[in-house]
């Protein structure tokens, strides 16, 4: 879930499972929240640096996701 905010900051709380290969064991269950700065101007905040912020909040979900299916495995 994202939560792009007035003061700057964008929020986003991650959540994954990890499916076993017969696709029900559970094999490891998590979560995150990454917090990452946009830039305001006296206008507010731009679309651009909204998106460059949400994808810089991806791309670090993306370590912890990994480093749990590296260890489920």
């Amino acid at each position: 879930m994202f939560d792009v905010r007035a003061d700057g900051r964008c929020v986003l709380t991650g959540r994954w499972t990890v499916l076993g290969d017969d696709r029900r064991t559970v094999m490891t269950t998590g979560k995150a929240t990454i917090v990452t700065m946009m830039p305001r101007s006296a206008d507010g905040i731009a679309d651009p640096a909204i998106v460059s912020a949400m994808a810089d909040a991806v791309e670090q979900l993306a370590v912890p996701v990994a480093t749990a299916l590296t260890r489920s495995r």
